[in-house]
């Protein structure tokens, strides 16, 4: 899988979307939330077991007992399923892994579809999919953070895959605002995070070059 050029994508969120590479492609065709986010725990728990590196990193930011530890403590730590269970549903926006199967719910694949069209910097696509269905800019996510894709843009607080910053994020995100985004949109992310401090606390749009541009977007005062 070769780097793409129509966003900025990390080295370590590169590593992450290769070990779920399977996931990532069967994405779509998970039925509720609970189907996707099982799949996704039981790839890291298969990765974490073999000791793939990328599965480290993924625990270092979503289970309580491995933030702030480096990769060799985590591997030492011999976390169980239940272990990972926890950080993934903390990772999709669950208090832990009772609460994926309590609030388990359909998936939106159209929805779905569209955060990655958004995503992939595809910017006419992205403005013909939301002129046909302008409802979309005003959703939330089925997942636990009930990210709208106006949160996806910010590459902040989401399913690790997903951080990544299309260098026309702006654009995009004037085009959210046009259809009708609200941009103090809630959500669940970090207890109920707005997108401007999302983007602000965000490494990806920076690294993209785009935070000062979307800040502009959001508060133009």
């Amino acid at each position: 899988m070769e780097k793409p050029s129509g966003y900025y994508i990390s080295d370590e969120v590169y590593r992450i979307r290769l070990l779920h590479e399977l996931i990532i492609f069967d994405w779509y065709d998970h039925p509720d939330t609970f189907s996707l986010v099982n799949a996704y725990s039981i790839s890291l728990y298969r990765q974490y077991a073999i000791g793939f590196p990328a599965s480290a990193i993924e625990l270092q930011n979503w289970h309580p007992q491995c933030i702030g530890q480096p990769k060799e403590e985590v591997f030492a730590m011999e976390l169980s399923q239940v272990d990972v269970q926890l950080a993934v549903a903390r990772m999709f926006g669950y208090i832990d892994w009772t609460d994926v199967i309590e609030r388990m719910t359909d998936m939106d694949i159209e929805y779905e579809r569209t955060i990655d069209l958004m995503l992939s910097g595809d910017v006419n696509g992205f403005r013909r999919k939301v002129k046909i269905r302008p409802e979309l800019a005003t959703m939330h996510s089925p997942l636990g953070h009930r990210a709208g894709l106006i949160h996806y843009l910010t590459a902040n607080g989401l399913e690790t895959t997903r951080q990544i910053t299309p260098y026309a994020a702006p654009e995009m995100l004037q085009i959210l605002l046009d259809a009708g985004a609200d941009p103090e949109m809630s959500s669940n992310i970090y207890g109920g995070s707005q997108a401007i401090d999302l983007i602000q606390s965000s490494a990806h749009p920076q690294a993209a070059g785009v935070v000062e541009a979307m800040i502009r977007i959001l508060n133009p005062s």
